[in-house]
């Protein structure tokens, strides 16, 4: 319970610290899907909550290899394989969406710290 917790919080701040889309319909489509997949997440609905991040990847990757909105979509899709214990899947997602990040913002930027806690919260699942 106290890992499902964890992973709630992370994508809850992942999503609160995406940044505001604007006005092209994949920005709209990907705000969409967003809220959709976050509302179904919250909902222990993981089988609609991972379509919905799934499709949100798809949209984001349409805004650049290093846009901010396709590594909170990559953790959030991430997130759903984690809370279903499937830890192969999750890891090169949270892998990708950190090194997004990294490339956009700087190793030292502090907003990577939500993508480094996603991946030690994997590990610590697994007990590594």
């Amino acid at each position: 319970m106290q890992r499902r917790l964890a992973v709630l919080l992370a994508v809850g701040v992942v999503i609160w610290l995406a940044p505001e889309a604007g006005a092209a319909q994949s920005a709209g489509a990907w705000e969409q899907f967003t809220e959709a997949g976050k509302i179904a997440y919250q909902q222990s609905h993981y089988g609609e909550a991972l379509a919905y991040f799934q499709a949100a990847v798809k949209e984001a990757e349409k805004f650049g290899p290093e846009d901010r909105r396709l590594a909170t979509s990559l953790n959030n899709l991430a997130a759903v394989y984690s809370t279903q214990d499937n830890y192969k899947d999750a890891e090169p997602i949270y892998r990708r969406a950190l090194h997004i990040l990294e490339q956009a913002l700087g190793r030292e930027h502090p907003d990577l710290a939500t993508s480094l806690n996603n991946l030690a919260v994997l590990y610590d699942s697994q007990g590594k």
